[in-house]
């Protein structure tokens, strides 16, 4: 299982590799501005347990939603990718999921849902297989006081 300060809802992928960090993070900002700072804070839920197929090694126990559940995280992630339209990561797909661990293939099953409240949005850069994420920005989401010029 991971640990608790590790669970996240990806919202976009922005590549292993990065070759200059810091106009990423300049590249985010301006995106996650625009989005976080107009949209407010908004629930959250995912009641079935999961995995995803297709990939060969790692297979990632999820919580999922039901498939028309999660629509303003879904209509923030439309959001945001159109920010991000210029990065080299398109995010076709996206399926709003949260990993609890990897390696427990299992086959999909209801469960209790579990609910909370998105009031932020992250920039994180993971270390690949080391479990680790390093915070480099976050924004509040409905922070109208903040909103840029």
């Amino acid at each position: 299982m991971r640990p608790l300060d590790h669970l996240h809802i990806s919202l976009y992928w922005l590549g292993d590799e990065v070759d200059d960090l810091d106009q990423v993070v300049q590249v985010a900002d301006r995106a996650c501005k625009a989005v976080a700072y107009a949209m407010p804070a908004f629930e959250v839920t995912f009641d079935r347990v999961s995995t995803f197929r297709g990939r060969a090694l790692n297979q990632p126990l999820v919580l999922v939603g039901s498939k028309d559940g999660n629509a303003e995280l879904k209509a923030f992630h439309r959001l945001l990718a159109a920010k991000f339209s210029n990065q080299r990561s398109k995010n076709p797909k996206f399926t709003p999921h949260m990993t609890l661990r990897y390696d427990l293939e299992i086959t999909e099953e209801p469960m209790s849902p579990v609910n909370w409240k998105v009031n932020e949005v992250v920039l994180a850069q993971s270390h690949v297989g080391a479990t680790k994420y390093d915070r480099l920005a976050h924004w509040t989401l409905g922070d109208w006081q903040k909103m840029p010029a």
